[in-house]
Parts: structure tokens; C-alpha cells; sequence
């Protein structure tokens, strides 16, 4: 007889003996079971930490008020936007500004030497690394008429305002910057034989700063906290 799954037992001797029980097969059949309903989740996006530059330079277009000032904001990945709070204690934060575009930023590869006022600067070549965004040539006349404007930080803050007409791909999100106009609207003080490399780069983006106020900033789709 072919036995079912179960129990069995033998034992040997002058003739085998067997004992069995049977057990139905249906009994090992699943069990029959309401389908779970999936359950919706809020896919939760979280973003790196929120880097902000505040440049206090001169004023580059002339008609900026007075007390205007640069700041450039960056995250990896970009938020869509960052917001800027700020309040004169460390409480009651309120919304200044958003910026809204990742800017064009990264650092020196090498040292920076300082260069002639009033005039182009084609002995100095400016190497950059970029963190993120592309550099492209430009027109002298481009140029003439405010292409192309960055700043570069020394060792002590203070930032040099330069522009630059060409824009030469080296290596991957690294650039030469060339035909360079240094020391822009009073910042030939910022220059130093050299500025090491590893100093801060970056095209510009506006903010009003100059009062003795506190900063908070962050993806803009997130609340203050």
C-alpha cells in the first residue's frame, strides 16, 4: 500500500512490522485568505546638507540699493529652492528671500596671483573646479557689457570680483578661466601673491544683506524646522 504523508513508525526484527497513519493531503493545502489591501506611503526625499556663501561686494549692475548684498546657495541634491529666514535675536524668524537657481560654484585648483587694474590680464590663468554647473567663452563685447562675472575669496574672506572671456574644458567640471578683468569696482585689495589654491569660487546671485541680523536657510519645500 502506498502510504499518504504522516506518522510512520518500523521496527526490525524476525519480520518487519509497520505502523502508519494517514493524514489527507488537502490538509497541507493553503489556506484560503482575504488579499491584504497595499498601503499608500508618502515617498520621503531627503536632501544634503544646505551650504550658503554671503559675498559683501560693491554693487555690480548700479541700481541695487545701497545695503544690497550677494549670497549663493548649494545642496547635493538641489531642493528646486533654498529659503532664507532671518531675524535680529534667535527667534521669530521670517522669510527673507528664496533663491531659486543652483548656482555655478567650486574652487581653485592652483594658486591665484594678483594681476594688472584697467585692462585685460592675459599672463594669470584661473583653474577651477566646479561642484556643480558649466562656464562657456564669451564675446569681448559680451564681456564689455558684464558677461561673465565671479568672485574669488581669499585667505582672510574678502572676495576679488573678476570676469573672464574664455572658458577652456580641461578635465571633467574643470576649467581655465583666461582674458581676465581683475579687481572689479574697488576689490583689487582682495588680490594676494597668491590666493591658495582651494579657495572659493562662484558666479553671483543676489540678496539684500549689511544689518546685524541671524540666518537660517533650507529647502524651500521644508518648514523652518
Amino acid at each position: 500500500m502506498r502510504l499518504q504523508a504522516g506518522h510512520r513508525r518500523t521496527r526490525d526484527g524476525a519480520f518487519k512490522a509497520i505502523e502508519a497513519r494517514s493524514v489527507e493531503p488537502f490538509s497541507f493545502d493553503a489556506l484560503p485568505a482575504s488579499e491584504r489591501q497595499r498601503r499608500d506611503f508618502d515617498v520621503v526625499t531627503v536632501y544634503g546638507p544646505t551650504s550658503a556663501l554671503f559675498l559683501d561686494l560693491p554693487l555690480l549692475r548700479g541700481d541695487e540699493a545701497p545695503h544690497a548684498g550677494y549670497v549663493s546657495a548649494n545642496a547635493d541634491p538641489w531642493p528646486g529652492a533654498v529659503a532664507f529666514f532671518r531675524s535680529p535675536s534667535t527667534t521669530g524668524y521670517e522669510l527673507n528671500t528664496i533663491v531659486a537657481a543652483r548656482p555655478t560654484s567650486g574652487k581653485t585648483v592652483f594658486g591665484f596671483w594678483s594681476g594688472p587694474l584697467y585692462r585685460y590680464d592675459k599672463s594669470n590663468v584661473l583653474r577651477v573646479a566646479l561642484d556643480f554647473g558649466e562656464l562657456a567663452s564669451v564675446t569681448e563685447e559680451a564681456l564689455l557689457n558684464g558677461a561673465n562675472f565671479a568672485a574669488v575669496q581669499n585667505g582672510a574672506g574678502e572676495w576679488e570680483l573678476i570676469q573672464f572671456q574664455t572658458a577652456t574644458l580641461v578635465a571633467p567640471a574643470t576649467y581655465d578661466l583666461s582674458v581676465l578683468l581683475r579687481g572689479l569696482n574697488g576689490t583689487e585689495r582682495a588680490m594676494r601673491d597668491p590666493i591658495a589654491a582651494g579657495a572659493r569660487f562662484t558666479n553671483l546671485g543676489p540678496d539684500e544683506i549689511g544689518l546685524a541680523l541671524n540666518y537660517r536657510f533650507g529647502p524651500a519645500s521644508e518648514s523652518l524646522d
